[in-house]
């Protein structure tokens, strides 16, 4: 028989009850299961058995800081659950023996040799004459806690309707909506939430497995549901509805990455169910920029207004941009003043040289001069189909003075190469620009 004491003060931890140390040795239990060893929980007569077999430690697993599962994604990262979990349970007056395969482990609170009128936790061991091939923790408690305790655990709960998606588990029961657990153990409740979720994966916590990052929470909860509704696992009217719960979750939803054909879907779903004129708008004041627009505003979640925010029909942000480059009036050359068609084809006899040796599709067959609905538009450059190719069009206005027309009509020819802010498109406007610029000094040196 041999003894020792670990100098941890029986106050550490004070908020740590009987629950707390269960909690520790359930823990340490799935991650031995999940390492190989198969665990087993039985309660009877008072005591509650939480096993591994084929598991045995060194007494070393009593050292502060020391762990069996260093560099595991393990539940019990910190090297203190079975330490800790031990105290709670002692200094609780439960009676605990933790049998190791061939030594029996004795957990009291005795006072120290060391440090006076302090009491630390004290293991007491004692050699088995026949090793049992497992490692157990024996508790007691009564048969109504353990009825309690075990709600708080995932993996002992009977099985729970969940979609399963990038290592979290979206837990549709109702019964376990607002709950949270990191890797099948409870961590808390939020009560605004539209499902319960189980973290396997990136999300931790602190020591007390009490609370859980909130950007960790958005993040994966968030990336489930949109991993879930582009994986099929559920669908778009049932992912809107979600987002129109108004929940914490369906906000973490609403502003994660979604591929294009996902916010698609949940668009038509949107659309048969308000129609096809109603746009997401988050308040009055949206729904009459819809009117304005000739769209029926329905207010919506602001989760679902940020889901469809690049929806490329429903969203105010798109209809703002829509209605921003519409042209109001398109001009033939027989419609401009003098000085405008002067302007035109100085441009056009300045910029033809280059396009032609860069082996540009021509610009005159393809421009158009028009007003846009905004002031702010000099010019547009788009694809189509009707038209056979890419269209330019400049703002009339830029037609004052030859510098703004020029600027602005290599800036949309440039568009042929790429759209704004890309490389491929400054690039074609810089060497457009350039030897444009060469051409006419050239020319005035020569002259």
């Amino acid at each position: 028989m041999a003894k020792f004491q670990l100098t941890i003060s029986s106050d550490y931890v004070s908020d740590w009850h009987a629950y707390e140390g269960v909690r520790e040795a359930i823990q340490n239990a799935l991650d031995g299961r999940d390492a190989g060893h198969p665990m087993h929980i039985a309660y009877s007569g008072g005591t509650l058995t939480i096993a591994n077999f084929g598991v045995r430690l060194e007494r070393s697993v009593w050292l502060m800081g020391t762990t069996s599962k260093a560099g595991t994604d393990a539940r019990g990262h910190f090297g203190e659950g079975l330490k800790l979990g031990a105290l709670a349970l002692v200094r609780a007056g439960r009676k605990l023996r933790i049998v190791n395969d061939d030594e029996d482990w004795i957990c009291t609170l005795e006072d120290s040799k060391v440090f006076p009128r302090q009491q630390v936790l004290t293991v007491t061991t004692r050699k088995r004459a026949t090793p049992l091939g497992s490692f157990s923790v024996q508790v007691q408690c009564s048969k109504e806690e353990w009825g309690r305790w075990q709600s708080s655990f995932i993996d002992l709960k009977p099985a729970i309707k969940s979609i399963e998606v990038a290592g979290t588990q979206i837990l549709t029961d109702p019964n376990e909506r607002g709950l949270c657990y990191v890797k099948g153990i409870l961590v808390e409740e939020k009560p605004d939430l539209y499902a319960g979720y189980n973290f396997k994966e990136g999300v931790r916590t602190d020591r007390d497995r009490r609370v859980m990052n909130s950007f960790d929470f958005d993040y994966y909860a968030g990336t489930a549901w949109t991993n879930a509704l582009t994986n099929g696992e559920i669908s778009p009217t049932e992912f809107l509805a979600m987002l129109q719960s108004a929940t914490l979750d369906a906000k973490a939803t609403g502003d994660r990455y979604c591929p294009h054909f996902g916010i698609e879907s949940v668009g038509e779903a949107w659309t048969a169910i308000h129609g096809a004129s109603a746009v997401p708008v988050r308040d009055r004041a949206g729904a009459t920029e819809a009117g304005h627009y000739g769209r029926v505003g329905i207010i919506a979640s602001s989760a679902t207004c940020a889901f469809l925010d690049d929806h490329p029909t429903l969203s105010l942000k798109s209809l703002r941009e829509q209605n921003r480059n519409e042209i109001t009036a398109t001009y033939g050359l027989n419609n401009l003043k003098f000085n405008e068609r002067a302007i035109y084809r100085d441009a056009l006899d300045a910029i033809t040289p280059t396009l032609n040796a860069m082996g540009i599709t021509p610009v005159a067959p393809r421009l158009s001069i028009v007003d846009f609905q905004s002031d702010e538009v000099l010019g547009l450059h788009r694809f189509s189909q009707e038209e056979s190719g890419h269209q330019i069009l400049v703002a009339r206005r830029t037609l004052e003075s030859l510098p703004s027309f020029l600027r602005t009509l290599v800036h949309e020819v440039a568009h042929d190469f790429g759209g704004d802010g890309e490389v491929s498109h400054e690039r074609a406007e810089g060497e457009i620009f350039s030897r444009v610029v060469t051409r006419l000094l050239a020319g005035l040196f020569v002259a």
